[in-house]
């Protein structure tokens, strides 16, 4: 993806359409690696609207911390599961609060 593309897709992210975005990346991850049962669920569907939201309730949505958590999974393999299962810029999105 070129940094132009990135950059528009980060600057229309918000936190709904982040958790989307996570939901979607998350499983297609989960069952392109055979490991939605290791999770504890049935099905891609079954996942997708199961999935936790990550920024439901931020009180500071970090939007590039969004953008790369969701770029960070877009490039994880099913290797990278087994060793971090996620993207630590994910545990990024919510600011802490001040």
């Amino acid at each position: 993806m070129s940094f132009f593309i990135y950059l528009l897709l980060t600057a229309c992210l918000n936190p709904t359409r982040f958790d989307e975005r996570w939901s979607e990346e998350r499983c297609l991850l989960l069952s392109e690696c055979e490991a939605l049962d290791l999770y504890g669920y049935s099905s891609e569907s079954e996942c997708l609207t199961q999935t936790d939201p990550l920024a439901d309730e931020c009180d500071a949505f970090e939007q590039e911390a969004a953008g790369d958590c969701l770029k960070a999974m877009e490039q994880m393999g099913c290797k990278a599961l087994l060793r971090d299962r996620f993207p630590s810029a994910c545990n990024q999105v919510c600011a802490a609060e001040e």
